[in-house]
């Protein structure tokens, strides 16, 4: 993330808490700060363009 400065989408995985179905989209703020936002398979199935 770092060297690209751009965001990464992990594969889809199971929560073990909800165990609802995500990913989770990684952002390099800085070379310090990151940002990790955990994003619902139903979201992103009805927004496709969001996992391409």
């Amino acid at each position: 993330m770092n060297v690209s400065g751009k965001g990464v989408l992990s594969d889809l995985y199971k929560d073990l808490t909800t165990t609802d179905h995500i990913r989770t989209f990684s952002y390099p703020m800085n070379e310090q700060l990151y940002v990790f936002m955990d994003i619902g398979f139903s979201f992103l199935y009805e927004h496709p363009y969001l996992s391409v």
